[in-house]
């Protein structure tokens, strides 16, 4: 028997927040208390980020050339966002 890896986003989106103080993103307005929750089963399923083979295990994305070093990869966000990212 044969197992092929599955991938999955454990959750789908990231816990919430509040936006402190009025600012812009993006070309988007946020008033102080606009509450924000990052999207993440769009970021990890995103074409633009992982190319169009987003659904398959592929570890080799996060190593170096020389595949001995992982690399940090900002669109990976296993744990959710913000600033006490895990």
């Amino acid at each position: 028997m044969s197992l092929t890896p599955t991938i999955a986003s454990l959750i789908s989106i990231g816990v919430s927040h509040s936006v402190t103080e009025d600012c812009s993103f993006a070309g988007y307005n946020f008033k102080k208390g606009f509450v924000v929750v990052a999207n993440l089963y769009g970021v990890h399923h995103d074409i633009d980020i992982w190319g169009n083979d987003v659904d398959q295990f592929k570890p080799e994305r996060f190593l170096d050339s020389t595949g001995t070093k992982v690399l940090p990869k900002e669109a990976l966000m296993p744990f959710s966002a913000g600033k006490r990212l895990c």
